[in-house]
This record gives structure tokens, sequence and C-alpha cells, in this order.
């Protein structure tokens, strides 16, 4: 999407989350070895239609700063969604009372909330 945006400031942002995002991915599987559980996954037909979504801005065609807020729009409703799975995640790990996986999901949780 960032390559999509013609105005800096939301490429910056999104390029800059991109490498949040790739530390994001270490954390469940740290947090599977401290559980000692197998990581599996699924694929999330919500998420993929909050990427579809963000496909179709950037195939739009208008003004610039319109097509620029459809791509900051795409970007904040995955931002939204993976928010609410970490919330979940937390409190599962809460639940448990497993501090050390709490703080993992907690970090991820706040770079979400500061890309949003």
């Amino acid at each position: 999407m960032a390559k999509g945006a013609t105005d800096r400031s939301p490429q910056t942002a999104l390029l800059a989350h991109f490498k949040e995002t790739e530390e994001q991915v270490r954390r469940p599987e740290e947090a599977a070895q401290i559980l000692d559980i197998r990581p599996t996954g699924k694929k999330c037909i919500g998420m993929q239609g909050c990427v579809e979504e963000g496909s179709e801005a950037l195939e739009a065609d208008g003004d610039e700063t319109v097509l620029d807020l459809g791509i900051v729009g795409a970007g904040t409703r995955v931002e939204h969604y993976e928010m609410a799975g970490y919330m979940t995640a937390i409190g599962l790990a809460q639940s448990i009372a497993n501090r050390e996986v709490v703080a993992l999901l907690k970090a991820s949780l706040a770079e979400e909330e500061g890309a949003d």
C-alpha cells in the first residue's frame, strides 16, 4: 500500500510499520515456546477481506488526496483487526497468569496502536 500512496506521510508510516510487523511475527512464536505449544495457523477470512479492500483502494482512480485517504482507511481497518486479535490473546495470557507472554503481546499491541 505504501507504493500506492502519493503523499509521503502515509508512505513513511506504512513502511515503518512494515518493519515492526517483521518483529511481531517473531513474538507469537516466542510465546508458543514459552507455553511449550506448537503454533498452528489458519487463514483468517476477515483479514483477507481487509487486504482485499486495500487492494481495491490501490486500483481506484480519482483525486490523489481521496485515494490516499482510501489507502489510509484500509490500513486503519487492518490495524484495528490486528489490535482486536492482540487484545483477545492478551486476555487469554492473563487468564493463565503468564506475564511473559502478556508482555510480548502488549509490545505488539502498542506498535499496532502507534501505527493506527
